[in-house]
């Protein structure tokens, strides 16, 4: 039954993974580090990242390191410094 879930949620997950990298790697340097709609590009699609390993990290497993602090990754602040693209 839990296979089934994950057979069901892996081309969506896999395919909103694929554009948020696509983004990262085509968005210019001069986007990257714009502010749009309140946040900087780059700290919007970082939010995106880190939310999406905290709902599919599973139990025992350890998500990625941040790269920001808590309150930065869940814009509840603007980040002091950019996050490198290669970084992200």
């Amino acid at each position: 039954m839990s296979q089934d879930i994950v057979n069901a949620l892996k081309p969506p997950v896999d395919r909103a993974f694929g554009l948020l990298d696509r983004f990262v790697e085509v968005c210019p340097d001069e986007i990257w580090a714009e502010t749009s709609g309140g946040w900087p590009v780059w700290q919007q699609i970082y939010h995106a990242l880190t939310a999406v390993d905290f709902f599919i990290t599973l139990p025992g497993q350890t998500p990625p390191p941040p790269l920001a602090d808590a309150e930065v990754c869940g814009l509840k602040k603007p980040a002091a410094a950019v996050v490198p693209r290669a970084a992200v």
